[in-house]
């Protein structure tokens, strides 16, 4: 992938979304993975945003696995992937993310990202905001409950919390 050449690793729209290291995710990727079947594929962490949700790319499926921490989902997308088509597909994904699809929204369906901005301040690279309590465990999604933490260490936490529930997409179009 070349486009890690070009963009480098850093956050966009005042952290909302990072593209990051991928081997700093590599704990949280298995903790998550590993109850869903979907370990056969080699995946790389592409981005993740600022509430932990983390994009996956797979050498043969490209941008395929969504990790939803906070909700206790992973999404895996069956698509038309062609490996030679890499960078392009690289670009789109990044260029079709927005501040509202990155956002996490509260218990009265607001946005919080902005709000966690004020309160808590700016992430580093290897923070996030997380719920205490956690969703999980009966937290409740308001600002009230946000909180910094490390995130690979959060990640891996939250994947102990209960059963990943796993959500099949096909987006194949015909070829």
């Amino acid at each position: 992938m070349d486009f890690w050449t070009h963009a480098g690793w850093s956050g966009y729209g005042d952290g909302i979304l990072w593209s990051s290291d991928p081997e700093v995710f590599d704990p949280a990727v298995q903790a998550w993975l590993e109850q869903t079947g979907l370990l056969v594929e080699n995946y790389t962490v592409i981005a993740r945003n600022a509430f932990g949700e983390l994009y996956l790319w797979g050498k043969k499926t490209g941008m395929s696995v969504i990790i939803e921490p906070l909700l206790g989902t992973v999404t895996n997308f069956q698509s038309n992937f062609h490996e030679d088509r890499e960078d392009a597909a690289m670009l789109a994904f990044f260029a079709s993310k927005k501040q509202k699809s990155s956002d996490f929204y509260d218990y009265k369906d607001k946005p919080l990202f902005k709000r966690a901005l004020r309160k808590l301040g700016p992430l580093q690279s290897d923070e996030m905001y997380g719920f205490e309590p956690a969703l999980a465990i009966g937290g409740t999604p308001n600002l009230e409950h946000l909180v910094k933490v490390k995130m690979v260490e959060h990640l891996v936490f939250l994947s102990q919390l209960g059963e990943v529930e796993l959500v099949d997409i096909d987006v194949r179009r015909p070829e």
